[in-house]
């Protein structure tokens, strides 16, 4: 159980990281379970990210 929640937590800080430096670089990402287009930028939206296709 601690084991899942320790993974829960590093899990969502490594999104949160990878999430907020594309934002800020204009990174682009690729991803083959993002739909068509796959490839586009994260983007800041308030509090959360949103992904923009290109």
């Amino acid at each position: 159980m601690i084991l899942e929640i320790l993974d829960q937590r590093i899990a969502r800080a490594t999104r949160q990281k990878v999430f907020r430096d594309a934002a800020e670089a204009g990174t682009w990402i690729a991803g083959a379970h993002l739909g068509r287009p796959a490839v586009g930028r994260v983007m800041r939206e308030d509090k959360a990210y949103g992904y923009e296709p290109a």
